[in-house]
């Protein structure tokens, strides 16, 4: 795993924290599950998360959210 890979998994999990008041572990399942769910690395589940929030689209992780509980 890169460092860049890295930095982006902590930058989408310290969004997940402060957007929906989560653990880090709660954050950090989240993006490993959907990666899962999708077939995809958790690097790319935390890029489209970064993307969505940077975005404007809550809707889009509030909709992760939701699928896990």
């Amino acid at each position: 795993m890169t460092t860049s890979s890295m930095a982006t998994i902590l930058q989408a999990q310290s969004l997940l924290m402060a957007e929906h008041d989560v653990t880090s572990e709660t954050a950090l399942g989240l993006l490993v599950w959907e990666s899962d769910r999708r077939g995809a690395t958790v690097a790319d589940v935390a890029t489209g998360v970064c993307a969505a929030l940077a975005a404007g689209r809550v809707a889009d992780v509030d909709g992760l959210l939701r699928a896990t509980a």
